[in-house]
């Protein structure tokens, strides 16, 4: 978590986790399994093509403490800007980042999910669409999976009679580009924000 310092990183969590009614199991399953990395005004960056260094000695290190921890199922990196030395809108320095997100996932075997800002302009359209993700469309042709989060607009508030001043407590779940999975799981989720701005499923008519 690059932007986020441990009390951002434990107030969100805290939030998110009490939103799920986790019993005491899962609780302590968690705690034995889950490691967060809160890294703000550290450095981050695991790329770094503008000075001829495709992937940094943070990239390396990365990967030696993953592979020495047991059955690791997903990392997540967020966000993607603060992991590349590269501009956005170079392809290059885009496909760099995502060799070295596939490297990751390949030499540790676990899922990784990497966290983009998307183009501003997403929020204004009615149907979503692959590349949201700002800057080049390098990085998302080179991922097997985009999803799209974004605020519910003043045209869906209407339509599921949800009040303007409400409507931001919406975020629609949209999976844009998927290599490989069922057509059933491409439709839009609506998800709510609750105490702490942890999302649940939402149920709109």
């Amino acid at each position: 978590l690059a932007e986020d310092t441990e009390e951002d990183a434990h107030r969100s969590l805290h939030a998110i986790f009490e939103s799920m009614h986790l019993n005491p199991a899962e609780l302590a399953l968690l705690r034995e399994r889950l490691v967060i990395f809160a890294m703000a005004g550290r450095d981050c960056v695991l790329v770094d093509p503008e000075h001829g260094q495709e992937w940094t000695g943070r990239l390396e290190e990365l990967l030696r403490m993953v592979k020495s921890m047991k059955d690791v199922r997903m990392i997540g990196l967020d966000p993607a800007i603060a992991l590349t030395l590269g501009r956005e809108l170079d392809e290059v320095a885009q496909r760099s980042l995502a060799n070295a997100m596939e490297r990751l996932a390949i030499e540790s075997g676990a899922a990784v999910v990497l966290v983009s800002h998307a183009a501003k302009s997403i929020q204004f359209q009615h149907e979503i669409s692959s590349h949201a993700s700002r800057g080049s469309g390098a990085i998302t042709d080179a991922f097997r999976l985009e999803v799209v989060m974004r605020v519910m607009t003043s045209k869906e508030a209407q339509a599921y009679k949800v009040p303007e001043e409400g409507r931001h407590q919406y975020v629609k779940f949209q999976v844009s580009k998927a290599n490989s999975l069922s057509p059933d799981l491409l439709r839009p989720t609506w998800l709510r924000r609750v105490g702490g701005g942890a999302p649940v499923v939402a149920a709109l008519g």
